[in-house]
């Protein structure tokens, strides 16, 4: 039963999570932080080894559905999100606040890569400098922002589900 009830209060998270990114956030301002990016990377690292990969099948197929962008592209890129960032689990969690944060940062570059080489790339639309500097490194500042701010509340909720299942 508390299994349940940590897979309810995920689904909840991800739930609140696409309210701000999609109806919230971009009414504050033009460039939105990547809160599914976020909880994929927190939920890795702090989580058990396969609990990111959990998390970022569930987003990408939240955003894949909902999208409309290439069938499982999103799913893909957000689960291997999830598998890199719980390869961290041992090295990150509970040591600095600093590591996550930094694998934070750098899985938004690589997010953001990726989406360029998958979106833009082939179709020969936006440079990558152009691409880099205006989207991606204030999509990065932004997202590690809120991450830093959403750290301690993403682990809190983490801690008392834990300690619920045991």
């Amino acid at each position: 039963m508390s299994k349940l009830k940590r897979g309810i209060s995920v689904c909840l998270v991800i739930l609140i999570a696409y309210y701000f990114q999609t109806i919230f956030f971009p009414r504050l301002l033009p460039l939105s932080p990547n809160l599914f990016l976020i909880l994929v990377v927190f939920f890795g690292i702090m989580g058990t080894p396969y609990s990111g990969m959990c998390v970022g099948f569930a987003v990408g197929i939240l955003l894949d559905c909902i999208a409309g962008a290439p069938c499982g592209a999103a799913t893909l890129l957000y689960t291997v999100i999830g598998y890199i960032s719980s390869l961290y689990h041992r090295n990150f969690y509970g040591t600095s606040f600093l590591r996550p944060i930094g694998l934070l940062a750098a899985m938004d570059l690589a997010y953001g890569m990726a989406v360029y080489f998958l979106c833009y790339f082939f179709r020969h639309g936006i440079h990558i400098a152009f691409y880099l500097f205006h989207i991606m490194i204030p999509e990065m500042i932004y997202t590690t922002f809120v991450g830093i701010l959403l750290y301690k509340l993403i682990s809190a909720v983490n801690n008392r589900t834990i300690q619920e299942i045991s």
